[in-house]
């Protein structure tokens, strides 16, 4: 796995069963002109990994194939769609996957509700950073993923989130931070925190924070806040 994308863990092992028809045709109208078209599916697929702590099976996921290469002036165009499929990451309501890949890149959307810590070990299997921080709560997601194939550069990641009940270590607190409530969104540099109400050393706060995404450094970006507390 490690020679496919830049991140992702060395020991990633993926196994499954594959079915599916497939049809190539050739246009007798235009000289080298193929179609590739067909429907398949992936059954009983497992991600494992012991350096990201994960192992994580995957139910039926459907796979359509649209190829078409045209004649010399004529180009040509290739895609592989993989879902929609479920994926379970520790609440009742499953996560909703919907992904396209093709020569140039890859965009994967991910909808609805899953456990935060199984969002951040999620994150490290497709070579995110991330800080894995000791944290866990519920976080109802519309998220997507998108990158290219060239340079094994790290995927971007962007969209919303809503955290509830979310309980977290930070560096420097002595006691967990507790997020009751808090409305994030993520753009390729910032994490945006809105209507955030938190618990911290017995103070109730509320307010907003943008976070960068990217630091060369910890203390060598700026943190932007608007908080306000009911008790000091």
């Amino acid at each position: 796995a490690r020679h496919a994308k830049k991140n992702i863990p060395s020991d990633l092992l993926a196994s499954g069963m594959f079915d599916g028809s497939y049809h190539l045709q050739r246009s007798p109208a235009l000289r080298d002109s193929v179609s590739w078209t067909g429907r398949g599916a992936v059954h009983g697929v497992r991600l494992v990994s012991k350096l990201a702590k994960l192992d994580l099976p995957l139910e039926k996921i459907p796979l359509t194939v649209n190829a078409n290469r045209g004649g010399a002036n004529e180009g040509g165009a290739a895609s592989l769609e993989a879902g929609p499929f479920n994926l379970t990451l520790g609440r009742p309501s499953p996560l909703v996957v919907r992904g396209e890949f093709s020569r140039g890149g890859y965009n994967v959307a991910l909808q609805g509700e899953a456990q935060v810590q199984r969002i951040l070990t999620l994150a490290k299997l497709f070579g995110l950073p991330t800080a894995q921080p000791s944290a866990d709560g519920i976080a109802k997601v519309d998220l997507q993923l998108a990158g290219a194939w060239s340079a094994f550069a790290a995927p971007q990641l962007s969209g919303r989130g809503q955290l509830h009940a979310v309980r977290a270590d930070v560096r420097g607190l002595n006691q967990p931070l507790e997020i009751t409530a808090a409305n994030v969104t993520l753009t390729p540099g910032e994490v945006d925190v809105r209507n955030m109400v938190a618990l911290v050393a017995g103070s109730a706060w509320h307010g907003s924070v943008t976070l960068p995404r990217q630091c060369p450094e910890a203390g060598a970006c700026p943190v932007r806040f608007d908080l306000h507390a009911d008790s000091v």
